[in-house]
């Protein structure tokens, strides 16, 4: 099996990311750390909707309908993550494919946005689900589905499923190698502690681009062997 190893891929990244750094900080900024704190405020807000408290029967009516719009904005929220995590994809692939990264390419994964949406919505339900049952198996899942974004944009007829199953299918002994460039990158991950998030400003697209190429890498050797 062929993948760059840690040392080779973060340079091959530096070098990509040479002329896209601001492009790549705003798309990074949109996709990952905005909607991470959308995530977490909905979430609160979720934890707060109490249908089946101990004052259902006084307020089942105002609970129904808050519930029935929590859902509605949590819809439409999958939505939009789905199609900026394509979209990002697709930008941070366009990068280790030696063009140009800009805005447009980011905001073409509103294009076929139901595919993005169902892959999202997907891989969270059985993400959740192995968690449930273990939480080794849930986090092995993570891994196993990370390339599926990338293949959306590469394949326009494949399905979320499909694209799921594919993912699945490339990362077959290479999990443990994607987690070993993550763990590369631990001291760029204490320099944002200790900066107070600064640091986190570069290593979230510079880790964007890292993954390209290793997806890059990956379906070379699947395509390869297969």
């Amino acid at each position: 099996m062929y993948t760059r190893n840690s040392s080779d891929l973060k340079k091959d990244s530096i070098k990509k990311l040479a002329n896209n750094w601001p492009m790549a900080i705003l798309v990074s900024f949109l996709t990952y750390s905005l909607l991470g704190g959308i995530n977490f405020n909905n979430g609160l807000r979720k934890a707060d909707i109490k249908i089946f408290s101990f004052q259902f029967q006084q307020n089942i009516d105002y609970n129904f309908g808050r519930g029935i719009t929590s859902i509605v904005l949590s819809i439409l929220l999958m939505i939009v993550i789905g199609s900026l995590y394509k979209g990002a994809s697709f930008f941070f692939l366009n990068i280790v494919r030696g063009k140009k990264g800009t805005f447009g390419q980011f905001l073409t994964g509103f294009n076929g946005w139901g595919r993005a949406f169902l892959a999202n919505l997907l891989i969270a339900i059985f993400v959740m689900f192995l968690t449930i049952l273990l939480i080794i198996p849930g986090i092995i899942a993570i891994y196993r589905y990370s390339m599926t974004f990338y293949i959306l944009n590469d394949y326009d007829d494949i399905s979320a499923l499909d694209a799921i199953e594919l993912s699945s299918d490339m990362m077959r002994g290479h999990k443990f190698d994607l987690f070993c460039v993550q763990l590369s990158l631990i001291g760029w991950a204490i320099l944002s502690v200790v900066t107070l998030g600064v640091g986190g400003i570069f290593l979230s697209p510079y880790y964007r681009t890292i993954v390209a190429e290793f997806y890059e890498d990956v379906k070379f050797d699947y395509e390869k062997n297969k």
